[in-house]
């Protein structure tokens, strides 16, 4: 994904989210697939009716494989998570783009939560508290959740001293 970097930022890490997220629409994709396969064998070869079954099949199928593969696909597709070394960036959306950018000296916690099953494929939640009208947003299915929030709280730790949340300090 490109994105405007201001003077002196650089990207530290970007991801989207686990393929985890995918599980459930490739099973739906096979079993589409299986299903719509089973059912047309299962119709006599030489009736009229039967022609127009195959094609009510088909496009029930077509439908189910579209709205719940491909656009989760997708939206999967369209989800970025770029975290740089002033910024913490969020774009999504397939048709409508969604963004939030948040600086990082506005960033006041962060915080994870996994399942068991998060912790087996080392995936999680990353809640991240900022100071601002909006407060809290949580990123979904962040794999490799731990790395993230280390090197997010690693980024917090090594603010320089233009940090605007310094202000304090003399320059």
């Amino acid at each position: 994904m490109k994105m405007d970097l201001t003077n002196g930022e650089e990207v530290v890490l970007t991801t989207r989210p686990h393929w985890k997220a995918l599980v459930w629409p490739a099973v739906v994709l096979i079993v589409s697939a299986g299903v719509v396969g089973f059912a047309l064998a299962l119709l006599p070869d030489h009736k009229s009716w039967a022609d127009v079954l195959r094609w009510v099949i088909v496009a029930l199928a077509v439908v189910a494989v579209v709205v719940w593969s491909v656009v989760p696909w997708l939206r999967w597709l369209a989800t970025h998570i770029i975290l740089t070394n002033e910024r913490l960036v969020t774009r999504d959306g397939v048709l409508r783009r969604v963004g939030r950018d948040i600086p990082l000296y506005r960033v006041n916690d962060v915080s994870f939560e996994q399942s068991v099953t998060d912790r087996m494929l080392r995936s999680g939640n990353l809640i991240v508290e900022s100071g601002g009208e909006r407060g809290q947003i949580v990123l979904r299915d962040i794999p490799r959740i731990a790395e993230v929030q280390r090197t997010l709280h690693g980024l917090l730790d090594h603010d320089g001293p233009d940090d605007p949340a310094r202000s304090d300090q003399v320059r």
